[in-house]
C-alpha cells in the first residue's frame, strides 16, 4: 500500500534546503523534521537561469543564456542564441520586442528564465564602463549611424561599438558568423569581467570566477525542413534534440518556462537513508523538473514505485522506471489538477548507477 505524505506550506528553501524551521499551527510553535527523520521535506531550487537579449536599433540581435551553479557557487556556462532563431511560428526572435522574444526563447527551449535582462546601446556604459576588449573579428561589420565600418582582423570593442560587434551583419551574410563573432566577444569579456556595479557585470564577475564553458545553441541551416514551419528561409531552426542534450548538460535542475513543459517529478525517500540529492540531479539530468524532496512519513521497507498522473505519459515514465530498477509504475488515484505531479516512491532497491 502506498504511503500518503501530507504536504505542508513552507516556504523556498536554498538549494536542498535547511537544517529546521519553525512554523505556528493553531498559536504554537510545532517543530518540522530534521533531515534523515520521518516526514521532512524541502522544496528544490531550479538552477539559476539568466537570459540577456542584446539590442541594436531596435531589434533583439541575440539573446545569451548564463545557468549558474546555483547557491553561493560561482562559474556558469554561456550559450549564444542568434536573434535569426526562427520560432514554431515562423517568426524569427529578432521580429518581437524583446519582452516576447525572451518569453518565445524559454517556450522554445521549454525552460524556465530565473531573471532576464534587456541591453541597449545605451545601456553598455553601465555594464562595461570604460573597459575595451580586443578580439579578431571574423567578416567585416558594415557601418552604422554611429559607426564606421569595421574591417576584418584585430579590433578594439568598447561602450560605443559593444552592440554594433554583437548584432551587426552585412546583407545576406551568413548568421552562423555573427554567432562566432559574438562568442568571441562574450569569452574575452569573461577572460576579464567589468568592475562596475550593474547586475549584469556582478552577475559576469561570478561565472568568470570558475567559468565552464561558452556555446553556440545548436541550430540547423534555414534550408533544411521542418514540418508545419511557417518560415521564409531566413532564419536558423532549432535542433530540439541537441538543444535539449545541452541543457541538460549546463542546467542541473531546470524548470519549464510553464506549466506541463517538462515532467515534474517529487522525490520521496521511504528508507531515509537514499541520497536524495544525488536522485534529484540524476533526473534533472534526463530533462525531468524535481519540484521537492522528502522523507516518508512514516519510513517503510516497500521497493521504488512510480505514481503517475493519468497527463503524464506513462510509456516514457516506464523507461525511467527501468533505469532506476523501480519496482512498479502504478496510476494516481488522485484526482487530477492542472499541475500533474509524479511521485517517485524511493526504495532500498533504487539503482543511482553507482
Amino acid at each position: 500500500m502506498l504511503e500518503v505524505v501530507l504536504v505542508l506550506a513552507v516556504p523556498v528553501l536554498g538549494y536542498f534546503g535547511a537544517a529546521a524551521l519553525l512554523s505556528t499551527t493553531a498559536g504554537t510553535f510545532a517543530r518540522q523534521p530534521l533531515p534523515g527523520e520521518p516526514g521532512w521535506r524541502v522544496l528544490v531550487d531550479p538552477t539559476p537561469v539568466t537570459a540577456i537579449a542584446e539590442v541594436l536599433d531596435s531589434r533583439v540581435t541575440g539573446i545569451t543564456i548564463i545557468a549558474q551553479p546555483g547557491g553561493e557557487t560561482d562559474g556558469g556556462a554561456l550559450v549564444m542564441v542568434p536573434g535569426t532563431l526562427q520560432l514554431d511560428d515562423g517568426r524569427l526572435l529578432e521580429d518581437l520586442v524583446p519582452s516576447d522574444a525572451l518569453a518565445a526563447l524559454a517556450s522554445e527551449l521549454r525552460l524556465g528564465f530565473t531573471e532576464t535582462f534587456v541591453i541597449t546601446p545605451a545601456d553598455w556604459s553601465a555594464v562595461i564602463g570604460d573597459a575595451a576588449y580586443e578580439i579578431d573579428n571574423p567578416d567585416p561589420i558594415p557601418p552604422t549611424a554611429d559607426m564606421a565600418a569595421v574591417p576584418v582582423g584585430r579590433i578594439s570593442v568598447d561602450e560605443h561599438s559593444a552592440a554594433v560587434v554583437l548584432g551587426a551583419a552585412a546583407e545576406g551574410a551568413n548568421p552562423l558568423s555573427l554567432l562566432f563573432r559574438r562568442q568571441l566577444l562574450w569569452e574575452a569579456i569573461l577572460a576579464d569581467p567589468p568592475a562596475t556595479d550593474d547586475p549584469v557585470a556582478v552577475l559576469l564577475r561570478r561565472v568568470a570566477a570558475a567559468p565552464d564553458r561558452v556555446d553556440d545553441l545548436p541550430t540547423l541551416p534555414s534550408r533544411a525542413e521542418r514540418p508545419g514551419s511557417g518560415g521564409d528561409g531566413r532564419g536558423l531552426l532549432l535542433d530540439d534534440d541537441a538543444a535539449e542534450q545541452l541543457i541538460r548538460e549546463i542546467v542541473p535542475l531546470p524548470r519549464g518556462s510553464a506549466p506541463g513543459d517538462r515532467v515534474v517529478i517529487r522525490v520521496v525517500d521511504r528508507t531515509g537513508t537514499n541520497d536524495t540529492r544525488a536522485l534529484a540531479l540524476l533526473l534533472g539530468a534526463r530533462g525531468f523538473e524535481v519540484s521537492e524532496i522528502a522523507n516518508a512519513q512514516p519510513f517503510d521497507n516497500g521497493p521504488t514505485q512510480l505514481v503517475v498522473p493519468s497527463l503524464v505519459d506513462i510509456d516514457a515514465m516506464r523507461e525511467l522506471a527501468v533505469e532506476l530498477g523501480a519496482d512498479t509504475v502504478s496510476p494516481d488515484p488522485v484526482e487530477e489538477t492542472e499541475v500533474s505531479t509524479v511521485v517517485l516512491l524511493v526504495g532500498s532497491d533504487v539503482d543511482l548507477g553507482e
